[in-house]
């Protein structure tokens, strides 16, 4: 009896052993990112799906070759300093998205593309394994380049448009920005409008006298004044139009007054 529930405890074992390979495998195969894992003289040996795709390589092409195929040649004896190093320390794991030119991996066809990459090591029977998380960045790396190309284009047409432009933080009515155009109109520097509230501006005094005109200009989605009488650093007065914005940035509230 003793014998029978000894053999039902080493299936019962074997069992649980092969279900948790089975949920490793699983998770190997389906995971979004490229995992590859290398010995100690950085060959192959593990290449699951994900890496196939991102590399366009069968895992079949790359089993025993080195990784410094996937790397561009400027950078391949630094790769192998790195992960020397990186063997020799207690660490066992390690960020790999700085310096930038780490970032760079290549395809099997030789396109280039950024990467984010993070190294793992694992000693197994006395032998060292190194084990490679790849994710590309392609798509956000282009999407940050376009927003950039976008705040130049905005910061250059705001700095370049004649008309006055005031930005405010929607709660609490501070200006946070104030373009060129209304400091040479106004004739008022700049820190002396950046960073006050919008009720202590001498010259927006027909538009917010007090905090209460204010909560009312801040409700309104859209508030427009025709022939409103401004007065300048020179006390001279001039007649403006002025329009108000309420949107949302970043979830934060903003007005926009031109």
């Amino acid at each position: 009896q003793q014998r029978v529930r000894f053999y039902r405890s080493q299936v019962e074992t074997l069992n649980a052993l092969h279900d948790s390979q089975a949920q490793v495998t699983g998770i190997f195969n389906s995971a979004m990112d490229a995992i590859i894992t290398v010995d100690e003289e950085q060959k192959i040996i593990i290449f699951n799906p994900s890496a196939e795709q991102m590399f366009r390589c069968a895992a079949s092409q790359t089993i025993g070759q080195t990784l410094d195929r996937f790397l561009p040649e400027a950078v391949r004896k630094e790769h192998i300093e790195h992960l020397r190093i990186f063997g020799l320390s207690n660490s066992t794991k390690r960020s790999m998205t700085t310096p930038a030119l780490a970032l760079t991996c290549l395809r099997a066809d030789g396109e280039a593309f950024p990467s984010e990459v993070s190294i793992s090591q694992l000693e197994i029977g006395g032998q060292k394994l190194y084990t490679a998380i790849v994710r590309d960045i392609t798509e956000r790396k282009r999407a940050e380049e376009k927003l950039i190309d976008s705040e130049v284009r905005y910061r250059r047409l705001f700095e370049a448009a004649r008309d006055g432009i005031l930005f405010l933080d929607g709660e609490t009515g501070v200006v946070v920005e104030v373009n060129p155009f209304l400091v040479e109109m106004l004739g008022f520097p700049q820190e002396e409008i950046c960073g006050k509230e919008l009720w202590e501006l001498g010259f927006l005094k027909d538009i917010a006298a007090n905090k209460e005109n204010f909560l009312e200009l801040q409700r309104e989605k859209f508030i427009h004044y025709e022939g409103l009488p401004m007065e300048t650093a020179e006390g001279r007065s001039i007649s403006v139009e002025f329009i108000s914005h309420v949107y949302q940035v970043d979830q934060r509230k903003v007005i926009q007054c031109n």
